[in-house]
């Protein structure tokens, strides 16, 4: 598992976490201050990857102030264009398709 992640700009520490040490039902968490991401330590390597992109996409829409409130108001390809472009600026996302190019040129 990743130790960091980039999203927008702002560097998230990712914390794997025993779940007797966690304080609610949730399999993650986003702290904004300070910018952590927490998840619990013992799932299948697949759901720890889903519940970190999950976790990634709450700090996507809360840096673009996309809430209950206006998600409702706010149109399908705005919300395609806000995810794609989140999603464009998440080093380790970027950094996987990059390592992929440079395998197929060898």
């Amino acid at each position: 598992m990743i130790k960091e992640v980039k999203i927008l700009g702002h560097r998230y520490k990712i914390i794997e976490l025993e779940k007797e040490k966690s304080t609610d039902s949730h399999l993650g968490l986003v702290e904004y201050v300070p910018c952590t991401i927490k998840i619990l330590k013992d799932m299948h390597p697949q759901q720890k990857r889903r519940v970190l992109l999950h976790e990634i996409l709450h700090v996507i829409f809360q840096e673009n102030h996309l809430d209950d409130k206006n998600f409702i108001n706010t149109d399908l390809e705005s919300i395609i264009n806000i995810v794609s472009t989140g999603l464009d600026n998440v080093d380790a996302i970027k950094t996987n398709f990059e390592e992929e190019k440079d395998d197929k040129q060898s």
